[in-house]
């Protein structure tokens, strides 16, 4: 007990000291003394944290979508097709059995005395120009009197390029001799034929705008100049002016227009004729992913102001998926019949009257590829002919003389069937067959001379890289013909085979063999005009 009074009294004493001590040194002052106030503000920026991204393992749907490409190519009709041999022992085609035989000299010799020159000069270029040369020659003499051709050709072309202009040249010249041996020799021993010529040329000359824009304006300028001459006219003079224009107006559409002067004018010795025409051609061509259309009309003034509306109307789909491509279309066209046309179809006609063939055609088409190597076509097509041409013989003891007559109108269906089997340059087999049902026929029972069905077949086989053999047949039936005495005859049918092989023995210098009618047939594509049998040739061909 005491001891906590002593404790309280002892706390007491000591705040009492303390007060007085204090209230002792602080002295009153009533000065404010000068001073500085210094303020420091701290700002802590806050950071907002980004959005982790959450990385998932799993890969993204698979696009299915099929890719479209779109090309902008003008309508085109693929047609796997082949230029059959002519019944005749050669041909004077440009011969490119082995391609690497650009510059080359072909010479051979046969039986029929035959003598046979082909001769190419290719890959004359300069920086702007290119050009090629192709002359042939072919003289045969047969077992008849007077029963020989010479036959020869000229092929030039050229191609002159500049940054905005396009120009191409092309001459073609031929010199064709025949004999009309066709008569009785038995009876007319001594007769001495007259003779079948034809000499001229044709000159083709072309400017065009090189492509600068895909909407520009693309003109074009054609021009052909042709002379020809022969023992049953004195000349024929052609000249020809064209100017054509194509534009592309979007993706899908373009437009064409074009005007075209054509004239052309026979003399003889007994009449002259101008068989001539003008027309003018508009048009749309329409391309749209596997779809394809273009139509144009055609107005056109011809022979004697005869006028034609004259078209080109075609639609076509491509399906893709299934490899086949199907086709509609109507075709109206004027052929001139001219001399030189006539005469390269017939080089024994005599009688020659001028007169244009008027023809309309309606067709449906298809194509179908299996595989990668085989291929198909078919065409259906009715015809509407005006004026067709078509050959008869001298109603005469001369019968031999072949005339050219024309049947006002007429009407035909046909049908053509194509195979195309190929593996790369290994082999190729082609057949095509073309069947015609004529009927409707103004003035006449027959179209004369002219076969309902024709068959062409061709291989080429490359056994050997050295090596190439190639085989060809055709066959013709259905040809009507008229004799001295208006009698109606059918021709028998035609059947002609050959084959032909070259041999690359040297690296400039190759072998060839050819065989034209191996079963000698002795047929008459024309009536009283008998072939020339088997023909058998070979020589050598020189690279340079």
């Amino acid at each position: 007990m005491n001891r906590k009074k002593i404790f309280i009294c002892s706390l007491i004493s000591l705040c009492c000291s303390n007060v007085f001590a204090q209230s002792k040194a602080v002295a009153p002052d009533t000065t404010i003394k000068g001073t500085t106030i210094e303020i420091t503000q701290i700002y802590q920026p806050q950071v907002k944290q980004a959005v982790k991204q959450e990385y998932s393992p799993i890969l993204p749907p698979v696009d299915y979508t099929a890719p479209k490409f779109e090309y902008q190519v003008p309508g085109q009709l693929l047609n796997y097709s082949y230029k059959p041999i002519p019944l005749q022992p050669l041909s004077l085609d440009r011969d490119t059995p082995l391609k690497f035989f650009e510059n080359y000299v072909k010479v051979g010799l046969g039986n029929l005395h035959t003598i046979y020159l082909d001769a190419g000069i290719g890959g004359i270029k300069t920086k702007k120009i290119e050009s090629n040369v192709q002359l042939g020659f072919l003289s045969q003499q047969g077992s008849l009197a007077y029963q020989k051709q010479t036959l020869g050709s000229l092929n030039a072309e050229a191609i002159y390029k500049q940054s905005r202009l396009s120009a191409s040249f092309a001459l073609h010249a031929i010199h064709n001799n025949f004999f009309q041996y066709g008569y009785d020799q038995v009876l007319f021993p001594t007769r001495v034929p007259t003779r079948q010529a034809l000499t001229g040329g044709q000159l083709s000359i072309s400017l065009k705008r090189s492509i600068t824009n895909d909407k520009a304006f693309l003109p074009e300028l054609k021009t052909n100049l042709s002379y020809y001459t022969g023992n049953n006219i004195s000349n024929e003079f052609t000249y020809s002016l064209g100017i054509f224009t194509s534009k592309k107006i979007d993706e899908n559409w373009a437009t064409r227009l074009g005007l075209e002067s054509v004239n052309t004018k026979l003399n003889s010795e007994f009449y002259s004729v101008n068989n001539s025409y003008a027309s003018l051609s508009a048009g749309l061509d329409y391309h749209r992913n596997n779809f394809n259309a273009h139509a144009f009309l055609i107005p056109t003034i011809g022979q004697n102001s005869n006028a034609y509306l004259l078209h080109d109307i075609s639609l076509k789909l491509n399906i893709m998926k299934h490899s086949a491509i199907l086709g509609v279309g109507a075709l109206g066209e004027l052929s001139q019949n001219t001399y030189r046309q006539l005469f390269l179809r017939n080089p024994y006609i005599s009688q020659f009257p001028s007169v244009q063939t008027h023809s309309n055609e309606l067709f449906a088409f298809a194509e179908k590829g299996l595989g990668h190597h085989l291929f198909f076509s078919a065409k259906l097509s009715w015809w509407q002919y005006e004026h067709f041409a078509v050959f008869t013989n001298s109603q005469t003891v001369n019968s031999e003389k072949m005339m050219v007559a024309y049947l006002d109108k007429l009407n035909a269906l046909s049908a053509q069937l194509g195979m195309r089997y190929q593996i790369s340059n290994a082999i190729a087999v082609g057949v095509q067959l073309s069947v015609f049902k004529y009927y409707n026929i103004l003035g006449s029972n027959r179209v004369w001379q002219t076969p309902n069905t024709q068959l062409n077949a061709n291989v080429s086989w490359n056994p050997l890289p050295k090596l190439n053999i190639n085989a060809y047949g055709s066959f013709l039936a259905g040809n009507y013909a008229l004799d001295s005495a208006s009698k109606e005859l059918k021709l028998n049918p035609i059947l002609d085979l050959g084959f032909g092989a070259e041999y690359l023995v040297l690296k400039k210098l190759s072998l060839f063999l050819n065989c034209n009618n191996l079963l000698n047939n002795k047929y008459e594509r024309w009536w009283g005009y008998q072939s020339y049998g088997i023909n058998i040739f070979g020589g050598v061909r020189l690279k340079f």
